[in-house]
């Protein structure tokens, strides 16, 4: 059935509701034996979607005018709207419509009393907002001439009929495809994490009661400085139980031993370090030979280099607790050196300023020495890292930028102002068959939580300025690439697109599609759907 057939068919159908209801007139008639024209004007700020039958003089028209604010793609339906018909000599017509009939939907009736060709301003006044909207070319017709068919419309396929009643009810929008500068880019899962020496456990020494700091428990979110006192590890032993000082000193023998062992596995992890940070340091000289003749790019300098920041600061974490411990041991020997003296309590302090994301202590609790107190963390400045699957490995060694999307915020660019990036891991997981990208950001406003789930997007490639789509304009369709234009106010037209280069949530666009035309960019299903359907429109569609 074509699409004029079916514009017919639906002026029919309005014409004989308007003269079942007592509202038609005699002319009706005459109105519904004639073809339906419809046209389609769209501005920033409003979409017209008028249908009308051809026009002549003496016989009254009712025009169907589908109003739509394209701010929120929601019907107009509060304010006067004016109907302007001018011709070469100014004013022929002008009809004002208090309120739509039903939302969105205003019915002016004129009757011409002279032929021509004219141009129709429609002027809405809000609220809450106003605008006009200029459509030409409306023919009046001598009353006893024959009119032209109404052309059909060019399609690639079949037209699509999905209503304004569907679209308004339902979520819908539509917008231009227009240029966007592009960059190739990969997409990978990656999540928020802390820095390593950024990131503070409180484990107490040895067993015993724990006991808040004079001011308070600190509580969870409070910031802290290094080497603020968090509380203390207390073990009272009563001088009058004499009795209890032997079992004193043999736990105090025990909590020296578990301090020892502890001690050994710290001074293991400080070797560690050292191994990995002179390997590093090898790799960095070997890489800058090679650069120097060339043979590696200035990028690969950079990351060795980076790499041997972060072996560095590992070290550094590592002797820091070799020291603390070993301080503990001290004052644990101190403090068993006299029996009398046994009466004791260990100072557990931060080492370094942060915020407490994790607070387990309870005033007057007994803690053992493996539980984990107080969680410090400095979220100024945090780790992201991507996983990246070992298939596109090759275009992942010319990053030129990168950018993230973080559940509940826009977009964030990763910059070198804001961030760099730190290390391109060197193993394949041999689970995942990902490699690790890692950069570094700053969080001055703390809005990057640890432990979030972000989408990162990697760009490989220069800059392109070219024609694009929002990714959920496209839909994939027996193995090809889809978008749904929106041709007129009710008419849809489905087209095969040559997709490219994604980034940032866009698409580019090769071919099936051309600059300015209007993509449904949300609702997308919902005309796919009315494209597999055929018929007459619901019932209640006005026009």
């Amino acid at each position: 059935m074509s699409l004029n057939r079916i514009r017919t068919l639906w002026v029919l159908w309005l014409g004989m509701s308007l003269i079942l209801s007592g509202c038609g007139s005699s002319n009706q008639d005459a109105e519904a034996e004639a073809e339906s024209i419809a046209i389609t004007v769209w501005t920033e700020q409003f979409e017209l979607f008028m249908e009308y039958p051809q026009l002549r003089v003496g016989i009254p028209a009712r025009f169907a005018a589908h109003l739509t604010n394209l701010e929120a793609f929601e019907p107009v339906v509060k304010g006067t709207v004016v109907f302007e018909f001018i011709g070469e000599r100014g004013v022929v017509k002008r009809v004002t419509v208090e309120a739509p009939i039903r939302p969105g939907i205003f019915v002016p009736e004129v009757t011409f009393e002279t032929p021509g060709e004219m141009t129709l301003t429609v002027h809405i006044q809000g609220p809450p907002s106003g605008g006009e909207i200029e459509v030409n070319s409306i023919m009046v017709y001598p009353q006893d001439s024959e009119v032209p068919p109404v052309e059909e419309p060019d399609f690639q396929g079949d037209p699509i009929t999905y209503l304004k009643e569907q679209q308004w009810k339902l979520p819908f929008r539509a917008e231009p495809a227009a240029e966007h500068l592009l960059v190739d880019s990969i997409s990978a899962s990656g999540r928020i994490l802390s820095k390593p020496n950024w990131d503070a456990l409180i484990v107490p020494p040895i067993a015993g009661r724990f006991s808040p700091p004079a001011n308070g428990l600190p509580v969870l979110g409070q910031n802290v400085d290094t080497r603020q006192l968090l509380g203390w590890i207390e073990h009272p032993i009563p001088a009058s139980e004499q009795a209890a000082i032997g079992s004193a000193q043999v736990q105090t023998g025990l909590s020296l031993a578990q301090l020892e062992g502890r001690i050994a596995q710290a001074e293991a992890g400080f070797a560690e370090a050292q191994s990995k940070l002179e390997l590093a340091r090898q790799e960095s000289k070997r890489v800058s030979r090679l650069h120097a003749i060339q043979a590696v790019p200035e990028r690969r300098v950079e990351l060795a280099k980076n790499e041997l920041v972060i072996r560095d600061a590992a070290l550094e974490a590592a002797r820091k607790s070799v020291e603390s411990l070993s301080a503990v041991k001290d004052q644990v020997n101190k403090q068993g050196e006299a029996v009398g003296q046994l009466d004791h309590r260990i100072a557990l302090r931060s080492p370094i300023s942060g915020t407490l994301v994790e607070v387990n202590a309870t005033s007057g609790a007994h803690v053992e020495s493996d539980q984990t107190l107080f969680r410090i963390i400095d979220l100024s400045r945090i780790w992201i890292r991507a996983d990246i699957f070992e298939t596109v490995l090759p275009r992942v060694r010319e990053i030129t930028g990168a950018s993230m999307e973080v559940p509940g915020l826009p977009p964030l660019e990763i910059t070198e102002q804001s961030g760099r990036l730190l290390t391109i891991g060197e193993v394949v997981d041999p689970q995942t068959r990902t490699i690790p990208v890692i950069w570094e950001l700053a969080n001055p406003d703390r809005l990057l939580k640890i432990g979030m789930l972000v989408r990162v997007h990697i760009r490989t490639g220069e800059q392109v300025r070219t024609l694009a789509v929002p990714g959920s304009a496209i839909f994939q369709e027996d193995n090809k690439s889809v978008v749904y234009v929106h041709a007129a106010g009710e008419t849809f037209d489905r087209r095969i697109v040559q997709t490219g280069i994604e980034d940032r949530g866009l698409v580019q666009i090769l071919s099936g599609l051309s600059l300015g035309e209007r993509v449904v960019v949300e609702g997308g299903y919902e005309v796919a759907l009315a494209a597999r359907s055929s018929g007459l429109p619901a019932e209640g569609h006005v026009h």
